[in-house]
């Protein structure tokens, strides 16, 4: 009867253990794990940086053709890439506008 009771306190013991080891390694993981908002607010940080660019190279494209403009008559190719150039960066700006707006509900 003795043996039982110590082989019951045994396996107990490795039981008790084996579910502290796993709560104590959800736990380190948990505060190891990258926080949602933190993910979402990096994610919105790159997005905006990204559409910074985009407006930049396309105002930089935008500006070469307008000087073309001014020096003589754009081709149809040329006046269609400007066209493109003007919606592409309204539409960025309006993402933009977006991405600003969630960045401030965080």
């Amino acid at each position: 009867m003795n043996f039982n009771v110590l082989r019951l306190l045994e396996y107990m013991a490795v039981a008790f253990g084996i579910i502290g080891s796993v709560i104590a390694g959800y736990l380190v993981l948990d505060n190891m794990h990258a926080k949602r908002d933190a993910l979402l607010k990096t994610e919105i940080e790159l997005r905006s940086d990204i559409i910074n660019r985009d407006i930049k190279k396309d105002a930089e494209a935008r500006s070469y053709y307008k000087n073309i403009e001014m020096e003589r008559e754009l081709s149809k190719a040329e006046a269609r890439r400007l066209e493109y150039l003007e919606e592409q960066m309204e539409r960025k700006y309006v993402e933009q506008e977006a991405i600003q707006s969630r960045k401030d509900a965080l």
